[in-house]
């Protein structure tokens, strides 16, 4: 037995002497009391006062009774069975998969009956808490090393666990390591080679697509269990209409087949895409010949138009970056001696000449083209957009601005005092864009010029020069760029991914800008995928702007059931932000944050009813995350041989019982009583 205080040892000294104190004012407040009590009265009533402070003092010192005791503590095995969906196929001549689990249980159940040790028979799939091992698997999902850990975990004297499953995770991780000392075998269960089985996998397909645009889906399809030629017939249909086929010869054996199917999408907006493989004769597992697949549609490319004297380094870097943003086209434009001439195409092509000619462009880019314009104005302020390359002055009206001239110098940029995030700046987050920033390199010459417009961007050295200036005229968009230098800065800094220097990420913020203004918004969101299997975590991620906020509201929006649900995403440094949401329903699906929105789909066809087969590779891999042991339940391995891996010996374990004395009820009583004793004799004695 141990007694602890929560007062420091030299404060309990000072408790001591505060008691005494008490007992010493106690005795001369009952030597000058009217009328003067016996000397056995007033001892009575001395040690009565003196008890009840003491007992106060040592309530407020709050001491505590610790009793520690040993105990032998049995030995725990937990046998876990998956509960998921695919656990019910029926692989086996002994039943399925989930039986044989049950079967496993019942075994480890019987052979230690009359062993002092402690069964726990569970099942669930790493998702929630461990539950009973009853029922039938009717959860979605998996998270085979989350229920390791778990199992390990379920209570204090773990000495073995026996995780029985197919290897259907639909979740992976590497992190994961259970309790030490726990020795952990998983089982695996279900059919290794299969039936005869035709399986589509490898489906790609682009993220995005264009209205009227053709993409190519592409597929493998393996067969297995067959040994002759089967010609396969695969459909392609969307919301429910067929839209594709292909048909293509298999070969014996164990072959792959390649296939692509072109689709060109009429509608926008996410479109979910199914692929259905004509199964084998009494194919008994067709499950896997269906995949869903998304694509996102947009009603059509813009279309920036970019003139020059010839294909000169400034068109060649527009080119590059234009190619990164997949929502427009550029169209490179010079006069050859044979006339205007296309770059991509090398074909003759009419120079615009009126306002209805300019306008089937949604953004024009000036370069080095120092020729005529003729009906660009009035597009501009009909709402195309404009931009303006290396301070060309012969399109200063235009621009909003007034050359000065060329000024040589060594000069630096940096960004502008600006009141709001302008579009023209997104993504450089992390990028200081000032004149200390070492990834980018100075300019030798900038144009000078005098503006109303707004600067974004400064040319430091004697002096400051506006370098990006970005004006309204009319309803169309115009930027300004001071300097022909502008795509040599990106060899300034090399870098492993070029789109992730912020030279690259402002020519593409310039050309996204031209053709459509603001409609990127201030943040750009992106997902792993744009089609989940039910049972799968959807992960969201996002880039805000010159952001340090802690979380930024999202909204998860059904696209069928119009429901809506806020979450939060939370900052992750940087501007950069995470949004994890749970397993969601079968249906269509938007996340939209700040005007951004990315669409997605969760569909049925999953990884449960997919993989007939045990899934060895993912066993294997659990089993090496988490420190366990594989083997094939389908082998002949005796439970009891098993079981005999296992240190089934108790071991001690030490108790502890603490008791505090502070929050004794019968304390209280005891001070109540005797001040009741107290209050008693002074009223007999008329001392009240």
């Amino acid at each position: 037995m141990q007694l602890d205080w929560q007062f420091a040892s030299p404060l309990r000294l000072m408790l001591v002497i505060v008691i005494m104190a008490v007992g010493l004012i106690a005795r001369r407040h009952y030597l000058f009391t009217e009328p003067l009590p016996g000397l056995w009265t007033r001892r009575l009533l001395t040690s009565i006062r003196v008890i009840v402070l003491g007992i106060i003092i040592l309530l407020i010192a709050s001491p505590s009774i610790l009793i520690t005791k040993n105990e032998d503590i049995l030995p725990e095995i937990v046998v876990a069975v998956d509960n998921s969906l695919s656990m019910q196929i029926d692989d086996s001549k002994l039943g399925s998969r989930w039986d044989t689990g049950k079967r496993y249980a019942s075994m480890v159940d019987s052979l230690l009956a009359d062993k002092p040790v402690e069964i726990h028979l569970l099942s669930g799939n790493g998702f929630g808490q461990l539950g009973r091992l009853d029922g039938q698997p009717e959860s979605t999902g998996s998270d085979l090393g989350q229920m390791v850990v778990q199992s390990s975990r379920y209570n204090r004297n773990i000495s073995g666990v026996i995780l029985v499953s197919d290897g259907h995770s639909t979740v992976s991780r590497s992190n994961l390591r259970n309790s030490p000392g726990v020795q952990t075998v998983i089982v695996g269960v279900g059919d290794i080679t299969g039936p005869p089985d035709l399986v589509l996998h490898n489906v790609r397909v682009p993220e995005i697509a264009y209205s009227g645009e053709k993409l190519i889906i592409e597929a493998d399809i393996s067969v297995s269990g067959i040994s002759d030629q089967h010609l396969v017939n695969v459909v392609l249909s969307c919301e429910d209409k067929i839209v594709g086929s292909y048909d293509g010869l298999l070969g014996s054996g164990d072959i792959v087949l390649h296939m692509e199917i072109p689709f060109i999408p009429e509608s926008t907006g996410l479109q979910l895409l199914d692929l259905t493989c004509e199964p084998l004769v009494n194919e008994r597992f067709q499950s896997n010949n269906k995949v869903s697949v998304a694509v996102t549609v947009h009603p059509g490319r813009s279309r920036v138009l970019m003139l020059t004297n010839k294909p000169d380094w400034d068109a060649k870097f527009m080119s590059r970056a234009a190619l990164l943003e997949h929502r427009l086209e550029l169209f490179v434009a010079y006069k050859a001696p044979s006339g205007w001439t296309l770059s991509d195409s090398l074909t003759s092509w009419d120079l615009p000449s009126k306002k209805e000619d300019w306008l089937q462009w949604d953004g024009v880019i000036l370069g080095d083209y120092q020729g005529s314009v003729n009906g660009l104005e009035d597009a501009v302020e009909a709402g195309c957009g404009l931009l303006v390359l290396g301070g060309n002055s012969r399109f200063d009206s235009l621009a909003g601005v007034r050359s000065t001239g060329v000024v040589q110098g060594d000069w630096l940029l940096r960004r502008a005092e600006i009141e709001q995030q302008h579009p023209l700046l997104n993504g450089l987050y992390g990028v200081p864009l000032d004149i200390n920033s070492h990834w980018l390199s100075p300019m030798s010459e900038v144009v000078g010029c005098e503006t109303s417009g707004q600067v974004l961007l400064e040319a430091v050295w004697k002096q400051t020069l506006p370098l990006l200036v970005v004006n309204e005229n009319g309803a169309g968009r115009v930027a300004w760029f001071g300097s022909n230098e502008l795509w040599s800065m990106q060899f300034w800094q090399p870098v492993s991914d070029i789109t992730s220097h912020p030279v690259v990420k402002l020519a593409q913020n310039m050309l996204a800008w031209v053709a459509d203004g603001d409609r990127s918004g201030k943040i750009v969101l992106s997902g792993k995928r744009n089609v989940y299997d039910v049972g799968q975590i959807v992960h969201i991620t996002g880039v805000l702007a010159d952001s340090d906020l802690a979380a930024v509201s999202a909204q998860l929006n059904n696209l069928e059931s119009g429901k809506t649900t806020e979450y939060s995403m939370f900052g992750a440094g940087e501007g950069r932000y995470a949004l994890e949401l749970p397993q969601l329903e079968p249906g269509k699906y938007s996340v939209s944050v700040d005007g951004a929105e990315l669409n997605f789909a969760v569909v049925e066809s999953g990884v449960e009813s997919t993989q007939v087969t045990q899934n060895v590779s993912a066993l294997k891999s659990t089993a090496s995350s988490t420190g366990a042991e594989y083997i094939n339940g389908e082998s002949q391995l005796l439970v009891t041989e098993l079981l005999e891996q296992f240190d089934l010996k108790s071991r001690t374990g030490v108790i502890r019982t603490r008791y505090s004395l502070g929050s004794s009820w019968w304390l209280v009583v005891g001070i109540v009583l005797l001040l009741s004793i107290e209050w008693f004799t002074r009223r007999r004695l008329g001392m009240l």
